[in-house]
């Protein structure tokens, strides 16, 4: 009291204590009429108390929360305790906090408890399943949220095993201590990907997270991929088919690709390297000396080989 400069002593009335709060303005309130409110039925409150009433009071001056507990004794007196409760209540803030933010995830959260009963299910996870035809809410088995999904057929199951052994394995897998990811589609064409901890206190954690458009970009670029190497084979179709010897040379002099005429042209003189990625002085190097030219004499082939890079 001394530090928010209160005089209480033995003897003070507790009116005099709330004029002096007042005074000192010991409580803060978000307004004036709220402060007028306060103290205007604090020493009313006190008179007609009856049993215990327990409140938490106004922020304090240094803005710490208390909890005042009042009881009203045999004799008429009040016998009051405060208990300091500011860190539970930042922890409260804290709490909140983080459950809002459970709340409005886009990944959908499922808290279970060692029973297999629903602890919470986010606002997404309520809306799928409400989308679904199932009422996600606290209590619910695990086993009858799978039982629903199976009957309506919204998983697309794995190739190689039946609709009963896939759930009858999700529901062991769920009933042992280790933590499983796998991903998940549905036939919906939604896809997701699943991670399942197991708590210390034998619940589970299942945060489903949307990869659909992950999905859809993959098989894009599959497709895509498919396309170019289509391409690709149909293009070296149509130059292996042209009745010419064909060879493609980048900035480098290296080559890049050459079609079947050409490759036979160079097998039939004995020259076997002539693929793509040999430079174009291999290549002379190579025709020097298999004599893949025909010349009328020694110096008309020195010539050539010496201007030809």
């Amino acid at each position: 009291w001394k530090k928010g400069n209160l005089n209480i002593q033995i003897g003070s009335t507790y009116e005099d204590y709330m004029n002096q709060s007042k005074k000192n303005n010991f409580l803060i309130f978000n307004n004036k009429i709220d402060e007028d409110t306060y103290y205007q039925n604090a020493v009313e409150n006190r008179k007609n108390l009856k049993g215990v009433l327990t409140i938490e009071t106004p922020p304090f001056y240094d803005g710490s929360i208390w909890q005042s507990t009042s009881t009203r004794l045999p004799d008429g007196g009040v016998f009051s305790i405060l208990s300091n409760i500011t860190d539970l209540k930042k922890r409260e803030v804290s709490l909140k906090q983080l459950s809002d933010a459970v709340e409005v995830t886009p990944n959908a959260i499922l808290l279970w408890d060692k029973d297999h009963k629903l602890v919470m299910g986010n606002k997404i996870a309520r809306e799928i399943q409400t989308k679904w035809g199932f009422d996600l809410k606290p209590g619910v088995d695990r086993k009858d949220m799978l039982e629903n999904v199976n009957k309506k057929g919204l998983i697309k199951i794995p190739d190689g095993m039946t609709s009963d052994e896939y759930y009858k394995n999700r529901i062991n897998l769920a009933a042992t201590d280790e933590n499983y990811i796998w991903e998940q589609t549905f036939t919906d064409e939604t896809a997701w990907v699943v991670s399942e901890t197991k708590l210390a206190d034998g619940g589970q954690l299942l945060v489903y997270s949307d990869i659909t458009e992950i999905k859809q970009k993959e098989k894009e670029i599959k497709e895509a991929q498919e396309q170019v190497r289509d391409t690709e084979k149909r293009m070296t179709d149509a130059l292996n088919s042209m009745p010419h010897g064909i060879s493609l040379w980048n900035k480098d002099d290296t080559l890049e690709m050459r079609n079947t005429l050409a490759y036979d042209i160079h097998k039939g003189v004995g020259i076997t390297n002539y693929n793509p990625g040999i430079t174009f002085e291999e290549q002379l190097d190579n025709h020097d000396k298999y004599n893949f030219f025909k010349f009328d004499n020694k110096e008309e082939k020195n010539n050539f080989f010496k201007n030809a890079l």
